[in-house]
């Protein structure tokens, strides 16, 4: 009797453990041109007192190692959401950054506040701007049916989806981290403000109006924009809208179209050219046009005129002579539930070359093959380069 009962105290914190650890181990390996062990990430979370969890994530690039460590602690706090980032670099080793966040709602209010440091750069190895650290608070509230959106940045800012702050490491390979709040150098004094108005009743015929304006401390005004929706209808769910962001320096203008499952958006890239108080001239950058049906397939195309002031708006898309590129989508019905995805992308150079001057062409898989594991692989063609293959995988427990 004694043997059993000490064969289930041993056994008991491992089956606790075993209920409360989880985590997901992925990586990468480069098949062409030569076999090579591009990244690897392994995530181990623990769960407690219900609400709580903690996360340990550390990322293993190619010959350097280990390159990123990260912990995140998450959970409620009475009325109040909480969670902790902290970043560190194994590499030098050294403090890179850190996160806290804490979200509640009072008096009709849903409150946010972010505050962030950043830790210095360690020349040679870790890119970070700092040090430096700030605290951003962002109020959200409905009046009246409208919602409005104030964010007022102390120090710091929060940083759009498209372009998050960004800390470099510089090796045999590179590779970054990203995070919301971007802190800047000067302490917790008045950066910038931002206001946001969604759903504004506009004129008539249920044409509603979405506005944002920025204002900084140092730049003084940003940008303001104004998205118009079912600006008009026609018949069959044909539906029109457009949206406007003047900055300072560029104007961008995207009409929306919508028609039942079918779903476009044209883009257009460009700035007004001003003298004497007039409107001279539009300088037209470059345009994308994507399409979306119903599900996961779709196309997308992009063409710059002005390669540079195009990715200066939306980032690094293009290498060497290339300014255009299209893209397809698609998609079906995988193991355990899943879907496959598919995404051939050719981009074009602005030389002549074989193939209508196709300068690269991408094919990107996912396929899940069990409940628990999902591989994906990446092929390029590059001309004349040659192919390159990599090979993932996403393995959780």
């Amino acid at each position: 009797m004694g043997r059993k009962l000490l064969l289930i105290f041993a056994l008991f914190p491992v089956v606790v453990w075993g209920q409360a650890l989880e985590g997901r181990w992925s990586g990468e390996i480069a098949l062409l041109p030569s076999v090579m062990l591009n990244v690897t990430s392994l995530e181990i979370s623990y769960s407690f007192l219900e609400s709580w969890k903690i996360t340990a994530t550390g990322d293993f690039l190619g010959t350097d190692g280990w390159v990123w460590q990260e912990f995140d602690t998450s959970g409620g706090f009475g009325f109040a959401n909480v969670e902790l980032l902290t970043l560190f670099g194994p590499r030098a080793p050294a403090f890179l950054y850190t996160q806290l966040s804490t979200s509640f709602s009072i008096a009709g209010l849903d409150i946010d506040l972010y505050s962030a440091y950043v830790g210095a750069d360690i020349p040679g190895i870790y890119f970070s701007g700092g040090p430096s650290g700030g605290a951003v608070i962002s109020v959200a509230t409905q009046v009246d049916g409208l919602d409005v959106e104030l964010e007022l940045g102390f120090g710091a800012r929060l940083t759009d989806p498209d372009s998050p702050f960004t800390i470099t490491y510089i090796g045999v390979g590179t590779s970054t981290k990203t995070y919301l709040v971007d802190p800047f150098p000067g302490g917790l004094e008045f950066t910038y403000l931002e206001l946001s108005l969604t759903d504004i009743p506009f004129l008539c015929c249920w044409i509603t109006l979405d506005f944002t304006f920025s204002f900084a401390k140092e730049e003084g005004f940003e940008y303001v924009k104004f998205a118009l929706n079912d600006l008009f209808t026609l018949c069959c769910d044909i539906a029109f809208g457009i949206d406007v962001i003047f900055g300072v320096g560029y104007k961008e203008v995207m009409p929306k179209f919508t028609w039942g499952g079918l779903e476009a958006c044209v883009t257009v890239y460009g700035d007004i050219v001003a003298g004497n108080a007039l409107i001279e001239a539009w300088e037209l950058y470059g345009f994308k046009v994507t399409c979306e049906l119903e599900g996961c397939y779709g196309a997308e195309f992009l063409t710059a005129f002005d390669v540079a002031a195009v990715e200066e708006i939306v980032g690094d898309i293009f290498e060497g002579d290339e300014f255009e590129y299209a893209k397809l989508t698609t998609c079906g019905p995988a193991c355990c539930d899943g879907t496959w995805n598919v995404e051939i992308t050719a981009y074009f150079q602005d030389v002549a070359g074989p193939l209508f001057g196709i300068s690269r062409l991408v094919v990107e898989v996912e396929v899940p093959l069990l409940d628990v594991l999902t591989v994906n692989a990446a092929f390029e063609m590059a001309i004349p380069g040659g192919p390159s293959l990599d090979l993932g995988w996403e393995f959780s427990f």
